[in-house]
């Protein structure tokens, strides 16, 4: 089983140097880009939302949040529903740049995937999706502290 996450880990590490190679150009960074796909696809979202969607903490969240916000790509406003919370926007600059943000991802994942077929393509999403899924249940268990994940 090394075996998949050795690959998977290879996707990961090449993919990242791509993307923030490209996403550079673009004036963000690999951190700040799943926020701001995140944000424009679930305008008014809360930064603890957020931080649940892209896995990461609340003190992450805030940090990228705060970067975004002086780029001029996204604002906080305040919540209607209750006035301690926080809502997230993308400004108009920040929607300019999700089609290139879009177009880096799909040419790296067309790129990668160009000698598959269109069906072990969509297979292949669907297994690491399970095999992601039921990653997050065993590896991120807060209730016991312990994962259930067999040595080799």
């Amino acid at each position: 089983m090394r075996d998949l996450t050795h690959s998977v880990h290879i996707i990961s590490r090449l993919t990242h140097n791509f993307y923030a190679r490209e996403l550079k150009r673009l004036g963000i960074s690999m951190g700040e880009f799943p926020f701001l796909i995140e944000i424009s696809a679930h305008g008014g979202i809360s930064q603890e939302k957020l931080s649940e969607i892209v896995m990461v903490s609340k003190s992450v969240t805030a940090s990228i949040v705060q970067s975004l916000i002086a780029k001029k790509l996204i604002l906080r406003k305040i919540n209607k529903n209750d006035s301690r919370a926080y809502c997230l926007w993308v400004t108009g600059k920040g929607q300019k740049l999700i089609p290139a943000i879009q177009k880096i991802l799909n040419g790296c994942h067309a790129g990668i995937t160009d000698r598959l077929t269109r069906i072990e393509s969509d297979v292949l999403v669907n297994l690491l999706n399970k095999v992601a899924d039921r990653s997050i249940e065993q590896l991120n268990r807060k209730s016991s502290g312990k994962s259930e994940c067999a040595s080799e």
